[in-house]
């Protein structure tokens, strides 16, 4: 229960993170989803799962006042779904590594809601801010470090919800994977290899175009980490 309780706090803090503050990136799927990890015990996973979803999603950046698929807790949240249903369902190993593609298809729709309930959080400080000038044009004191608080607040609650909402039913659909036949799971499981050749390749595709070579360090350099984790984990 109290790694649940962690969770919730944490997903928070990616919620928050993503645009309202403190904007430590903690809330990039790279650093969220080893964090879930370390909390399974499962850090290396966290870490492969978390670099996957950052290359899908790596040109994709919440930028000022633009409409946003949430995918940082679209990433979070499908991660600890995929390790939540191995804890509760009793998954193999190669059942694990197949539900990671449920996962990516569960971030899909979580990315959404996260939209939505983003949304109506902007509407809410709209109203904050109008009330604020509205005041200041009264000559009234107005505390606006209080209105930015109660704007960090309302992410903090968007996230802890999504999680509390989310997760379970993440778990459920990654654990899913139970009614299917062994073998259809283990050519899942063997389909992960394609699937994160077919994303490095899309990203280096992508910022080969636009001539911007130091996203491409990068992922040679996590993929290398990679690499070299899961050898001395099997060595």
């Amino acid at each position: 229960m109290q790694i649940y309780l962690v969770l919730m706090v944490l997903a928070g803090i990616v919620a928050m993170d993503t645009t309202a503050g403190p904007q430590i990136l903690i809330s990039e799927p790279v650093a969220s989803c080893t964090l879930a990890g370390f909390l399974f015990g499962k850090p290396e996973m966290g870490f492969m799962i978390g670099i996957l979803f950052q290359l899908i999603w790596f040109d994709y950046m919440p930028l000022g006042a633009v409409r946003f698929t949430d995918s940082n807790m679209a990433a979070f949240i499908s991660t600890v779904s995929l390790f939540s249903a191995e804890r509760f369902f009793g998954f193999t190993e190669d059942a694990t590594k197949a539900a990671i593609i449920p996962a990516l298809l569960y971030g899909v729709a979580s990315g959404f809601i996260g939209l939505y309930l983003t949304t109506q959080i902007r509407h809410i400080r709209s109203r904050f801010s109008e009330s604020i000038v509205s005041r200041l044009e009264r000559g009234e004191k107005v505390s606006v470090a209080g209105f930015h608080l109660a704007g960090l607040s309302l992410s903090f609650l968007r996230g802890v919800f999504m999680a509390l909402l989310l997760i379970p039913a993440g778990t459920i659909f990654c654990g899913l994977l139970t009614l299917l036949p062994g073998s259809f799971v283990n050519g899942l499981s063997r389909a992960m290899p394609i699937m994160w050749g077919t994303a490095c390749a899309a990203a280096f595709t992508l910022y080969w175009i636009k001539g911007d070579k130091k996203p491409l360090l990068l992922g040679v350099i996590g993929g290398f980490v990679w690499v070299l984790m899961i050898i001395g984990r099997h060595g």
